[in-house]
């Protein structure tokens, strides 16, 4: 065997030897010096225009299988975006455009799905489990664990690496139009005890979990979807009931939150909604509750997100966001935050 080879192999045993007798901290450090250095490789590659689009996730229709490859090429092949999300559609369509669009992705896509009650959300004929209301019955934590667990599993197999669940609103107003079953319930504690369970189980078996809707969508008579929505908690009331379930997911170690559509006078004067606002998503997630996760937007296509005669893409990357979900005009919407960081707005 050459000289050069069996070095290699030398070098390859003993970080073998030492990462399975290191501690488990230490282990972790070298594989995130290992991913450090892959993503600086990678990103040393990447011109300006294709790094800001790395943070922009659109969403696209597997159901209609051509279109959708046309939308894939569009978004991946030419504009190099970061990631996908996929509205609903059959299994085998799925697999296509999935395999379809990493074929041609110069960087791997971060595959992400709106799946509250797993897959079934969006694929009718996968297993479909019950929503969160009715897992809010459950007094054993570890059994969200297990679903996590089965979730993730499933996700994996189809090639989804992000799931934007579990919905931490706590659903504090019996009127609210849009939460409702998707909650665990009225009770903060019981919210944040089975959602960070179910967090817990959904990472440990390799899907990233995005707790949703950043600082708390339960309070509300209106739909962010549809409408401006406003929550008038102040300080107290955001801190003994909203946040709850929000700062036990923090400080348990999981990886994503999104930003919610909802304006809070009371909290940032503003007028922006929190997904856009640097009070919200720096100020308080970040700084306050020293989250150091990825911020995803909810939908920026969504009406409660829109700002007259400004781009939402380059507010909510202001205000502190990671990753912009579901642009109205993702490829504008790239071209716009490439000219804001030239222009030092960003």
């Amino acid at each position: 065997m050459k000289i050069k080879a069996r070095i290699i192999l030398a070098v390859l045993a003993v970080s073998v030897a030492l990462l399975s007798s290191a501690s488990p901290l230490a282990r972790q450090r070298m594989l995130d010096e290992d991913c450090a250095r892959w993503v600086d490789s990678v990103y040393n590659k990447l011109t300006p225009r294709q790094r800001v689009a790395q943070l922009v996730v659109p969403k696209i229709a597997p159901d209609q299988v051509q279109n959708a490859r046309a939308a894939a090429k569009r978004f991946v092949a030419d504009n190099h975006v970061g990631g996908l999300l996929f509205s609903k559609g059959s299994l085998t369509q799925y697999a296509d455009i999935i395999n379809y669009a990493q074929s041609i992705s110069e960087v791997p896509l971060m595959i992400t799905f709106d799946g509250e009650w797993g897959l079934s959300m969006r694929i009718p004929e996968t297993p479909r489990f019950p929503k969160n209301m009715a897992l809010g019955a459950i007094t054993d934590p570890r059994l969200l664990y297990d679903y996590g667990q089965e979730v993730a599993r499933e996700f994996k197999l189809a090639g989804v690496q992000v799931n934007f669940a579990p919905v931490l609103d706590v659903n504090s107003n019996p009127s609210n139009p849009v939460i409702g079953t998707r909650s665990f319930g009225e009770d903060p504690d019981r919210v944040a005890r089975l959602g960070v369970a179910y967090s817990l189980g959904l990472e440990d078996g390799g899907v990233m979990a995005v707790a949703k809707h950043f600082p708390g969508h339960g309070d509300t008579s209106t739909d962010s979807h549809k409408s401006r929505t406003v929550v008038n908690h102040n300080q107290q009331q955001l801190d003994s009931v909203d946040l709850v379930p929000f700062e036990a997911f923090v400080n348990a170690g999981c990886s994503g939150i999104m930003t919610g559509h909802i304006v809070m006078p009371q909290i940032d004067s503003s007028g922006l909604p929190a997904s856009l606002s640097s009070g919200i998503t720096t100020d308080l997630l970040r700084k306050r509750l020293g989250f150091k996760g990825l911020v995803f937007t909810d939908a920026l296509s969504m009406a409660g997100a829109k700002v007259e005669g400004k781009n939402n893409a380059v507010l909510a990357l202001k205000a502190g966001a990671d990753v912009l979900e579901t642009l109205t005009s993702p490829v504008s919407d790239i071209d716009a935050i490439l000219a804001a960081v030239k222009n030092g707005v960003l």
